[in-house]
């Protein structure tokens, strides 16, 4: 169903409405879940957070594809203080104008943006 999560190429504009979608929706699942206690994980709070994750991840990656760096670079945001730089840089620096190793220009105005951020088309 979601074949291109991890490939492509997707905007500026994309990741900000992206992970603003994402943080949303973490935010609700944060209300909505009963508090987990370190000795009762509830496992649909697991399973809902690894899916934010994985949505968060394919986001940076598809976003260092316009930037025309390897997905491999999202791993720096694991580190202190790295993470913050690398997401500045993936947040406001100009994307390639033409066509790159992974794939063509994204088009910033479509109607199907959520599926461009979804991984769907």
């Amino acid at each position: 169903m979601i074949k291109n999560l991890f490939s492509g190429r997707i905007s500026i504009g994309d990741i900000w409405v992206g992970s603003l979608v994402g943080g949303i929706v973490l935010a609700l699942i944060a209300t909505f879940l009963p508090p987990l206690i370190i000795y009762e994980i509830d496992f649909s709070a697991v399973l809902l957070f690894s899916a934010f994750f994985v949505f968060m991840a394919s986001l940076i990656i598809r976003r260092l594809h316009d930037l025309n760096k390897s997905g491999w670079w999202a791993l720096l945001s694991f580190i202190p203080g790295i993470n913050s730089i690398l997401w500045t840089y993936v947040g406001l620096w100009k994307g390639d104008q033409k066509q790159n190793k992974f794939g063509p220009v994204p088009i910033e105005l479509q109607k199907n943006t959520m599926k461009r951020i979804f991984g769907l088309n």
